[in-house]
């Protein structure tokens, strides 16, 4: 079939079966064919915006589900970047203020390496101590938890073993093999 933008756009006629007419043949209500369309034509309309496309099905197949279960509402789906998420997992606890300001300064330095990458470096052990005291085995738990938390949304951890591997990372590296999370050594 011909690209006919306005009756049979390429982007839905490139298989056996025009989108719209699956659509219709299926009976499927507005949700449901908005997500099939977005899905069938994810990365073919505009190849920088797959990611986009693939986003708005969800929201409608989200929008859905919540009508099936009579909640009224739009559902709130985050959208996502195409930056990659990296965890910065380097030393922080040190025995000197001289030798926890080198422990810094590396963490910086990775978070740069990242940055210089167009990856967003996530490093919750250059704030978290403003907020917890390291020093107190609760909130030290506390801050690890959370640490691990943020873990979980990331592409990949980045281990910093210039200072060799403290406890605390070696959970976090722990944490990233139990998850799959691809981990990635510096030196």
């Amino acid at each position: 079939m011909n690209n006919d933008i306005i009756n049979h756009p390429s982007h839905y006629t490139d298989g056996k079966i025009e989108v719209i007419d699956f659509i219709e043949d299926k009976k499927l209500n507005f949700h449901r064919g908005n997500a099939i369309k977005y899905i069938s034509r994810a990365g073919k309309k505009d190849p920088q915006k797959e990611i986009e496309d693939l986003e708005k099905a969800i929201w409608y197949l989200s929008r859905e589900v919540l009508r099936l279960k009579g909640i009224d509402g739009k559902p709130e789906l985050k959208r996502s970047s195409n930056m990659m998420k990296v965890y910065i997992c380097s030393r922080y606890s040190a025995p000197t203020t001289e030798v926890r300001r080198a422990y810094i300064g590396y963490a910086k330095e990775l978070s740069g390496i990242a940055l210089s990458k167009n990856t967003a470096p996530i490093v919750p052990h250059l704030y978290l101590p403003m907020l917890l005291n390291d020093n107190c085995p609760d909130e030290r738990e506390m801050g690890l938890k959370t640490c691990l938390a943020l873990l979980e949304g990331c592409d990949e951890l980045w281990v910093g073993k210039r200072y060799n591997i403290s406890e605390g990372m070696e959970r976090e590296i722990a944490y990233a093999n139990q998850y799959n999370i691809p981990i990635r050594y510096f030196s």
